[in-house]
């Protein structure tokens, strides 16, 4: 029997009187997800009060699974991803790089969907800060910073979902030995790489066919070459230009 799946979006849940607003395509892609994953899910989503462009009301009954909902920049707890097979994040959010130890606490393999890689974030925060040039400087230390933690992230993940080319050419290279990914925009034969175009179940699944490590997790590493990971440098894995 197929396990849970816990989705853990960056979206947020628009709170007006009361009543759930979220994003039509979200919920579309809940529907899908849930259909082909082919077992119990559960959506972990925060509350939030800023505006969404395409948005509709909703209720619980309207999702396919199991909806949670915590408070506004409430972080991810153990409790919220308990009984889960494989868990969903989304390493857009930096909020969520953090997630293999409560993986790894709660028994759970762990997948990362990525779809913005570092040059997309450069590129956007020098069009938004093209004439502030100080705060421009200290967006781009911030993104680097956070760049090396996604990328420890990654190496302690079982598996990698890149929406769309530029994320999958991003994370080419990354612990290419034992993580499962997945190309879900285009295919992998149009561009030469390894990467399998599964559709969104695809990655998931195949984590969750791999064994669970928790030991390795408590140090921020999983798999098969744990030991090479730890020796690993901040630079390897990634194309220099993203640097």
């Amino acid at each position: 029997m197929t396990g849970m799946l816990v989705m853990v979006p960056s979206v947020h849940v628009m709170m007006r009187d009361g009543q759930m607003w979220m994003d039509d395509k979200f919920v579309a892609g809940l529907h899908l997800f849930a259909r082909e994953w082919g077992g119990p899910t559960r959506v972990v989503l925060q509350q939030g009060s800023a505006t969404l462009p395409f948005a509709s009301p909703v209720t619980a009954a309207d999702l396919p699974g199991e909806l949670r909902l915590i408070a506004q920049d409430a972080p991810i707890s153990a409790e919220d991803l308990r009984g889960a097979q494989v868990v969903l994040g989304t390493a857009d959010d930096h909020r969520q790089l953090d997630l293999a130890r409560l993986c790894g606490a709660v028994g759970a393999r762990l997948v990362y969907a990525i779809e913005y890689p570092l040059q997309t974030r450069l590129a956007v925060a020098r069009l938004d800060l093209a004439r502030r040039p100080l705060r421009l400087a200290r967006s781009v230390q911030w993104f680097l910073t956070q760049e090396l933690r996604l990328r420890r992230a990654f190496r302690s993940a079982d598996g990698v979902q890149a929406n769309g080319y530029p994320a999958m050419a991003g994370l080419w290279g990354v612990e290419q030995r034992h993580m499962p990914r997945s190309g879900q925009s285009v295919g992998a034969g149009d561009h030469g790489h390894s990467f399998r175009n599964a559709g969104p179940r695809g990655v998931e699944r195949a984590a969750a066919d791999r064994p669970c490590r928790p030991a390795d997790r408590d140090e921020g590493y999983v798999g098969p070459h744990s030991h090479r990971h730890r020796a690993a440098q901040p630079g390897r894995g990634f194309p220099h230009g993203h640097l």
